[in-house]
């Protein structure tokens, strides 16, 4: 029996073999339950103990994002496990974990489906509406890149159905996702200024 608005879930991708987690400032308690995604496919799966958090590793070689939100969703749905709120940030994203939870708390107050940490202006990005914005909390916005979006668990997990075969994660954030959040009503979007990330790779 699934169990919904269980702990937050935050997946880190990691290539199996740099430091784990190495981009992220371990500065706090983290508030939600880790998940560190070796896309290499090296490591062997399961709970273990690194740089002093508790994580569950999931491992398989992949080529691009598509293949995380598949694996995921098929990891969600084999341990029948519906976090409130489910992120993926990218292995080249500098962000505290006191980021991530003012994140949560700040989708939670706002009333947020889909959310988004704005990016510093010193960073590689696409769209520049994706950059801070310093003296707003947050702004509504009609989706949000897959470099870190944080999703209502709900609202992933309706989205398994229609990952499998998009390997790139190319159209996830801007058609798929938007779309499931209208036909669920579930249409609260925005990008959080208040919470700034670095991506540092282009």
């Amino acid at each position: 029996m699934i169990t919904t608005g269980s702990r937050p879930l935050v997946l880190v991708s990691w290539d199996g073999q740099s430091i784990p987690l190495a981009m992220i400032h371990l500065d706090a308690p983290a508030e939600f339950d880790w998940l560190l995604f070796d896309f290499s496919g090296r490591q062997a799966p399961g709970p273990r103990e690194l740089r002093g958090q508790t994580v569950e590793i999931l491992a398989a070689a992949t080529e691009c994002k598509g293949e995380i939100y598949q694996a995921l969703a098929a990891h969600l749905a084999q341990q029948d496990l519906a976090p409130e709120y489910i992120s993926l940030i990218d292995d080249d994203i500098i962000i505290a974990v006191s980021d991530i939870n003012r994140a949560l708390h700040l989708g939670r107050s706002l009333g947020l489906d889909v959310f988004s940490p704005t990016l510093s202006h010193d960073s590689v990005y696409t769209h520049r509406w994706t950059l801070s914005q310093p003296t707003r909390l947050a702004r509504e916005v009609d989706w949000v890149e897959v470099m870190m979006p944080f999703y209502r668990g709900e609202i992933f997990r309706a989205g398994a159905p229609h990952y499998g075969g998009n390997i790139s994660s190319w159209g996830l954030d801007k058609y798929l996702l938007p779309t499931l959040q209208q036909l669920r009503g579930q249409t609260q979007t925005a990008l959080l200024d208040a919470v700034v990330a670095s991506h540092r790779r282009p």
